[in-house]
């Protein structure tokens, strides 16, 4: 299956509220071995600010019941971050990802060129053989009082094929809870997409927010 095409569209106040993509690739020890400042070089003029620090898969683990654990398992990964000047923009590396976030998209020609520059640094400093798994999210929040919809139904802003109760203006201005999960297979892939009414934006009242990844 594949999307059908549609025309791109730039919005002046856009809903997105993040953009991420990860790429994963076999592990390379010499990411955590030695400091990426070769790396850095590359990306510095975009990215000039640094930090460091550690994933951890299970948070909240005590050390005493960690160190129990078979080799491998819940082990803590050191990571560098890379920032642009305005914080909008940010790539981080481990010894198994790539990661490119932005809280500041506006279309994917420009999304596409800066994780281009972004790899093809990655790929002179370390080389890796290949990506195990390529994965693109958008996070979406309509916010209507943020987007000066507040006087704005849900019938007018949700088509029917996605939240088909709230279509209805009688029924959608009494819904207080809606999770919905769609998981898609693709001609190249996976499409895995959640959405729903939530209170996670700083408005006074309920957003709409779509994941797809």
């Amino acid at each position: 299956m594949t999307f059908p095409d549609t025309p791109r569209v730039l919005y002046r106040t856009n809903p997105l509220l993040d953009v991420t993509c990860e790429l994963r690739f076999p592990t390379i020890l010499r990411i955590e071995a030695e400091t990426p400042a070769t790396y850095q070089e590359s990306i510095r003029a975009k990215f000039p600010l640094f930090a460091e620090g550690n994933t951890d898969p299970v948070p909240g683990m005590p050390d005493e019941l960690r160190k129990h654990l078979p080799p491998g398992f819940g082990a803590r990964e050191k990571r560098y971050q890379f920032q642009s000047e305005d914080k909008k923009l940010a790539t981080t590396l481990s010894r198994s990802s790539l990661v490119l976030m932005t809280t500041d998209y506006e279309e994917w020609k420009r999304f596409r060129e800066t994780l281009n520059e972004l790899l093809a640094a990655f790929c002179a400093a370390y080389e890796p053989l290949h990506f195990t798994r390529i994965g693109l999210r958008y996070k979406n929040v309509i916010d209507r009082d943020k987007l000066n919809l507040h006087n704005v139904p849900w019938s007018d802003l949700l088509e029917n094929h996605i939240a088909a109760e709230f279509t209805r203006p009688e029924i959608s201005t009494h819904i207080e809870t809606a999770l919905r999960q769609l998981g898609v297979r693709l001609d190249t892939g996976e499409a895995h997409i959640r959405h729903g009414l939530c209170t996670t934006c700083d408005s006074k009242e309920y957003c709409y927010e779509w994941h797809c990844r």
